[in-house]
């Protein structure tokens, strides 16, 4: 029964292992603690992962239930000078933004169907951390209520004997 974290801790390998982030983990809004410096320093480019569970479930039977999840990815970069004289213009965000979704568009995450992006936007309230979010929508089957783990599977019996005649 492994529920939401198989797909999440899948995300999180896909994005360091398939992308030029490296560094990803659930989302706990870190960006606003690390601006009140409450928080573990983390390297940039970084990639947070945040779930936004539905309110309504489908029952499947068996206790499987399905329902659409959106996995929110928020994007962190820092760039103090690009070195083209346009200090206070950060362009590389876009090229993360591009990769994560070349990486996860269509992508398959364990009890999920595709991935499908759906929005994006970007986060104008900050100061030198840039921050890109993207929402992927998929399908999600929820398995921690599976009934299916009790059940006894056991070979028919085999010694029926029929003694049929024709008449």
């Amino acid at each position: 029964m492994a529920g939401i974290i198989t797909p999440i801790t899948d995300l999180i390998n896909k994005i360091q292992t398939g992308s030029i982030i490296t560094y990803c983990r659930i989302w706990n809004n870190q960006f606003k603690y690390m601006e009140a410096q409450q928080i573990e320093s983390y390297p940039f480019p970084c990639a947070f992962i945040e779930v936004l569970m539905p309110n309504n479930y489908d029952q499947l039977g068996l206790g499987f239930t399905a329902s659409e999840v959106t996995f929110r990815i928020h994007i962190g970069q820092t760039q103090y000078d690009a070195g083209d004289g346009t200090l206070e213009q950060n362009t590389s965000i876009f090229n993360l933004r591009n990769d994560i979704i070349t990486l996860l568009t269509y992508y398959e995450p364990p009890l999920c169907s595709a991935l499908q992006k759906v929005s994006e936007t970007q986060d104008y309230e900050h100061t030198n951390v840039y921050h890109y979010i993207i929402d992927f929508k998929c399908s999600y089957i929820d398995e921690p209520g599976d009934q299916t783990t009790t059940q006894i599977i056991k070979q028919p019996p085999t010694t029926l004997i029929d003694n049929a005649t024709i008449s």
